[in-house]
């Protein structure tokens, strides 16, 4: 699904089938089918969205491009507004009753420019993080809440539940524990002893 807004707005209603919400239910009483359900939706709509949207260092280099030209038009309209064409534009401005002027305009671009310096520096740097890894992190912090055990054994409750979830979306799991482990490792490592 092609999109311009940010997550297909389809990945909602397509949480988890009930037989994937009974085998849950069943198999883990104590989970709620669900969230996970929800948890379902949202990766899908992230998994669908990743192709729409640039890495981080695409993102960068765009807002820099980006950058580049709000600082030529600026100069453009710098030199415009100390030239003998400042008066023509002037008069321009209020045969169309433009509420904005060339000064208006130069404030606006240098805001402009420093609005996007500011967020090249919020991106984060590396690589954008999967769906995948995403939906493991939403999957374990359930289980926490839930007080079940989080540990990368292929046959564990997290192992397990990702496997269904990736199973009931229309994926093949490949090497769920390889997935499972940086994240069970870190909530071990950040859980209160």
């Amino acid at each position: 699904m092609k999109t311009d807004f940010m997550f297909p707005v389809a990945g909602w209603h397509h949480g988890l089938s009930e037989n994937a919400k009974r085998e849950i239910q069943r198999r883990f009483p104590t989970l709620s089918p669900d969230r996970i359900s929800n948890e379902a939706g949202y990766y899908r709509m992230i998994r669908d969205a990743e192709d729409l949207h640039p890495s981080p260092e695409e993102a960068r280099e765009k807002l820099r491009t980006f950058r580049q030209q709000i600082r030529k038009l600026y100069m453009t309209a710098q030199s415009i507004a100390r030239g003998p064409l400042d008066s023509v534009i002037r008069h321009g401005a209020r045969v169309n009753n433009s509420p904005v002027d060339l000064e208006t305009l130069q404030m606006s671009l240098l805001y402009s420019e420093k609005i996007a310096a500011t967020a090249i520096t919020l991106i984060p740097k590396g690589r954008r993080r999967s769906a995948r890894e995403r939906l493991v992190r939403s999957l374990s912090a359930i289980l926490q809440d839930a007080g079940e055990s989080i540990d990368a054994k292929p046959k564990g409750i997290l192992c397990c539940l990702v496997d269904i979830v990736l199973r009931d979306v229309g994926e093949k799991p490949s090497d769920i524990p390889k997935l499972v482990r940086p994240i069970a490792r870190r909530r071990r490592e950040n859980s209160p002893k």
